[in-house]
């Protein structure tokens, strides 16, 4: 059986990409994990199979190459760590993220522009969650810090924040709009970023302030004789709302000064703890089986080193942590290719959140920064396609 309409292939993306706000919400109840997000995901992934789009790597050869090495490193690794009690020797969540980034690249590939077009329901979906607070559905708090349906504070506040900023760059700087579809975009940002001070989530809020001053800056420098000006005015509007806002916040206020006075969450202490076994086997690290070892040793648990780099560094020592940023600085020229031959920047402004939750969180198994990276990689598409026609002309 073969669907043969983009209209199907690009529906269910969006129903995909709307989920994501919702991950956390388990249809399964007692019975098990069931969540939106997997499900959702799922079918996107059997869509995309069953489409009569034909698959090509061209152009990703040195990504998919770099991520592949990254994973035969861990995985060897971890086979070399194996016991009897720790025997975990692949991450199932990684690897169907990195399926995901391919397919999502595969979409873009055979229906230009769909990537954009999605995040309009990804901003749906952060609206529609200010509606269910507002409600009170699902909501809950932890150490006076507001969540929904159990979501992590800081994958909610960046999910909102990347929302409030795509809203500003489609209604105000980004093509030309009649006034009402202007508005109807902006309208729900100010909700979104109530939502977001409650949270308490400080990589969210310090991710939307530089996120909009460098979406600023972007803008500006394609014609700064021109929209210098426009660009001021942005500004000041930003400013009358941000400050306003987080100064009636207190909660969100005690925790940037807590930050700025060194208390990291104890990020900081889970940090120092694990740099004496990075260093300990610092060239091909313990793999999965090994690294939950180590933290069982360290903590009593399995505990996550909310850094990107350490937890690499763990899995695959030095080995994987220079494959995974081979792999971040392809993509990364990739969107600065963007920038400078298509005046196209949004994508460059969200790997500011990934950047924070690459320092501070955990990437690797969250969907939503693997979007980030395929949105930055469309480049290397449109590169490889140029090239194809320069050749046919030739």
């Amino acid at each position: 059986m073969v669907i043969n309409d983009k209209k199907i292939a690009r529906a269910v993306l969006y129903l995909f990409m709307f989920s994501l706000n919702f991950e956390m919400v388990n249809l399964a109840g007692v019975f098990g994990t069931l969540s939106i997000g997997r499900i959702t995901g799922f079918i996107y992934i059997v869509t995309l199979i069953f489409v009569k789009y034909r698959f090509r790597i061209a152009g990703l050869v040195y990504l998919f190459y770099a991520i592949m090495a990254f994973i035969m490193v861990i995985t060897a690794s971890s086979v070399f760590c194996i016991s009897n009690k720790y025997q975990k020797i692949i991450d199932i969540s990684l690897i169907q993220n990195i399926i995901l980034f391919f397919l999502l690249l595969h979409h873009e590939r055979n229906d230009s522009g769909v990537l954009k077009k999605s995040f309009y329901a990804f901003a749906l979906g952060s609206a529609v969650l200010c509606i269910t607070h507002l409600f009170g559905i699902g909501v809950s708090s932890s150490a006076q810090r507001l969540t929904i349906f159990g979501d992590n504070q800081n994958l909610l506040g960046l999910r909102l924040s990347m929302s409030i900023v795509f809203l500003i760059y489609s209604a105000l700087l980004s093509g030309k709009l009649v006034l009402w579809k202007r508005a109807a975009l902006m309208l729900p940002v100010p909700f979104m970023l109530s939502l977001l001070l409650l949270t308490g989530s400080r990589v969210a809020f310090i991710s939307l302030v530089l996120m909009l001053a460098v979406l600023l800056a972007l803008y500006m420098f394609i014609n700064p004789e021109i929209r210098l000006g426009s660009s001021l005015i942005y500004l000041g509007l930003a400013l009358a709302f941000l400050v306003p806002a987080l100064l009636s916040n207190d909660l969100m206020n005690e925790r940037l000064l807590a930050a700025k006075g060194g208390d990291l969450a104890d990020r900081e202490n889970i940090w120092r703890s694990f740099l004496p076994a990075v260093w300990e086997r610092l060239i091909i690290g313990y793999g999965y089986s090994g690294y939950e070892q180590v933290s069982e040793s360290i903590f009593g648990k399995i505990t996550s080193p909310h850094n990107v780099f350490i937890e690499v560094l763990l899995y695959g020592g030095v080995a994987a942590l220079a494959l995974f940023i081979l792999f971040n600085v392809q993509i990364l020229f990739s969107g600065i290719n963007t920038y400078f031959k298509r005046n196209e920047y949004i994508g460059l402004v969200f790997l500011i959140p990934y950047a924070g939750v690459l320092i501070s969180g955990q990437a690797l198994d969250t969907k939503m920064m693997w979007y980030i990276l395929a949105y930055n990689s469309i480049s290397l598409l449109q590169e490889n396609t140029a090239k194809k026609r320069q050749y046919a002309v030739t």
